[in-house]
């Protein structure tokens, strides 16, 4: 087994792994409230210590950036021109890209890395997370954002966080382990 950070703590990896069951990601339309300045503390040093960079996005003038390549992002899958004055995107108050300094699989690895421990430490402390994975799946949506957005690096995760809501949603259905892993 290779791993890309340093090893945790028993006890810190058993404090997390209560928060595998709970842990969800949910629409961004509910995340409401920004995440407090002690909790990015947290995510950013976990983020950091997988080896890899968190960019927090919740200043106006980011979020206005990241709506508009949204915008043009889902026009652009459609094959339709980009919208003038299109409707509003629903961004969470607070959005995180987790960034490598490249883009190779020990980059992959240390970003999912980072992402597991963020989400599970946000789980942790009643925050949930929305994913926006069409801007950093496709390579020339992902270099468009890390242009626009004045990025280091590869950008890797692009999520919004927010409190979880108070009724937690179903779990993700998953498929079964046969159908995932090969012999």
């Amino acid at each position: 087994v290779v791993s890309a950070g340093p090893a945790h703590s028993p006890v810190e990896d058993d404090d997390l792994y209560a928060e595998l069951s709970r842990r969800r990601t949910v629409p961004a339309a509910v995340l409401g409230r920004p995440v407090p300045a002690d909790l990015r503390i947290e995510l950013s040093d976990r983020i950091r210590a997988e080896g890899a960079a968190a960019r927090w996005l919740s200043r106006t003038a980011d979020r206005s950036l990241l709506a508009d390549l949204v915008r043009r992002t889902a026009a652009e899958l459609r094959a339709e021109p980009a919208p003038a004055a299109a409707g509003p995107v629903e961004l969470p108050p607070v959005s995180l890209v987790i960034g490598t300094a490249d883009d190779h699989r020990a980059h992959w690895l240390r970003a999912g890395q980072a992402l597991h421990h963020a989400l599970l430490c946000a789980s942790r402390a009643g925050y949930a997370a929305s994913f926006r994975s069409e801007l950093v799946e496709v390579p020339l949506l992902r270099e468009r954002l890390r242009l626009t957005l004045g990025l280091p690096g590869c950008p890797q995760v692009l999520l919004g966080l927010g409190p979880a809501p108070d009724q937690p949603l179903p779990p993700t259905a998953r498929r079964p382990l046969t159908e995932v892993l090969r012999a």
